[in-house]
């Protein structure tokens, strides 16, 4: 492909950018009574005429109709090439796309940035074994056996520094995590209970005992926060028709909120 080989753009308000899209990818929303959606992602790294790369992020968005969001997004995919033709000028790191030109591509230039936004990083703990960055969302994850359930551990985290201070800090939580689950479930019942019986009831169901809400609800993901908060996001076992169950809690032992959310 082509990138600059013949600049055949003549507009003097357009111009041409070629760069890697980074690890979250492409994405589309709109404001509540607004015709067009934006769409966007944001380039990793970029160069224009010049080939001088720039690790600047550059954002990228346009307004589109609803109906082209799906294509858009299929179309630009997360740690790619892309060639884009975009309106001038340039501000505060943010530019008006016109066009896709070109994706998923071989480029002499950014294949080195390529290599490295696709490289898996991993760190590996002697208890809990080896836990895997997802750039997507800046968190270091691995699934674990959390009383009965295969459970999403995750360290909310990008630095490993952070995170062996982490893994630290919170190693009574897991060491202790039979206790931690039955605490949990319990105030989510205590919280709960009331808004299932007096809302949720499908006709001739009869009403939820607190022992069988304890008893229903399984532990699907624990978030874990630098600054001592933990989140329990449990399923709901078809309490509230298939919606999380969220409780919030800390380090201390604190159980704070608890709420059925999705």
């Amino acid at each position: 492909m082509k990138l600059f080989g013949k600049y055949r753009n003549t507009k003097t308000n357009e111009d041409y950018i070629v760069g890697i899209i980074d690890s979250k990818g492409s994405g589309g929303g709109h404001i509540q009574g607004e015709e067009y959606w934006t769409i966007s992602f944001s380039l990793y790294v970029w160069y224009e005429k010049d080939k001088k790369i720039s690790d600047t992020p550059l954002y990228v968005f346009k307004k589109v109709e609803h109906s082209k969001v799906k294509g858009f997004m299929d179309k630009v995919k997360k740690e790619s090439t892309v060639k884009i033709r975009i309106k001038k000028p340039m501000k505060n790191n943010r530019v008006e796309l016109i066009d896709v030109e070109g994706t998923d591509f071989h480029d002499d230039v950014l294949q080195p940035y390529l290599d490295e936004i696709k490289r898996e990083v991993t760190y590996h703990d002697e208890n809990l074994g080896t836990l895997i960055y997802d750039k997507s969302v800046e968190w270091f994850s691995k699934n674990i056996q959390w009383c009965s359930n295969n459970t999403k551990l995750v360290f909310n985290t990008k630095d490993i520094n952070e995170l062996k201070i982490m893994i630290k800090e919170y190693s009574e939580v897991l060491k202790n995590h039979a206790k931690w689950d039955e605490n949990a479930r319990e105030f989510a019942a205590l919280r709960l209970l009331n808004l299932k019986n007096d809302f949720w009831l499908d006709i001739d169901e009869e009403e939820l005992t607190h022992s069988d809400f304890v008893n229903r609800i399984g532990l699907e993901c624990l978030s874990i926060k630098s600054d001592g908060a933990l989140t329990f996001w449990f399923e709901d076992g078809d309490i509230f028709a298939g919606h999380v169950i969220i409780v919030e809690a800390n380090v201390n032992g604190e159980f704070i909120d608890a709420e059925m959310a999705g």
